[in-house]
């Protein structure tokens, strides 16, 4: 039998060794590695910063707002998103999504706050 047979036979529950379940196999599949959320986060902040830039040096303020949420809420909610997941299991996705979001919302007001003052 080659080798993509045994995987398909696999995936169908056919060949499951003792002690493994198809579940765990395509849970261990569809997950995203940490290292995708952390490049992203870097990028979306590196965009932000540049496009706050752009939006001021040409006094139009419409856009800034957008790009700051870009740099101080969408940054900070990927990166911490793994964290999350990891602490709280890989069944918990909704909660650890919440959960950064609501921190990056947190380092966005937080921000808010000094730039006021």
């Amino acid at each position: 039998m080659d080798r993509k047979t045994k995987q398909k036979r696999k995936a169908l529950g056919y060949d499951i060794e003792e002690g493994e379940s198809p579940s765990e196999e395509l849970a261990n599949q569809n997950k995203i590695p940490a290292w995708v959320f952390g490049y992203s986060a870097l990028a979306s902040f590196i965009i932000g910063i540049i496009g706050m830039g752009i939006e001021l040096s040409n006094d139009d303020i419409n856009g800034v707002l957008l790009f700051f949420s870009l740099s101080f809420f969408l940054a900070p909610a990927l990166l911490t998103y793994p964290v999350f997941r990891h602490v709280l299991g890989e069944g918990k996705t909704g909660t650890a999504t919440f959960l950064s979001a609501l921190f990056g919302y947190y380092i966005q007001s937080e921000i808010k706050k000094k730039m006021d003052k």
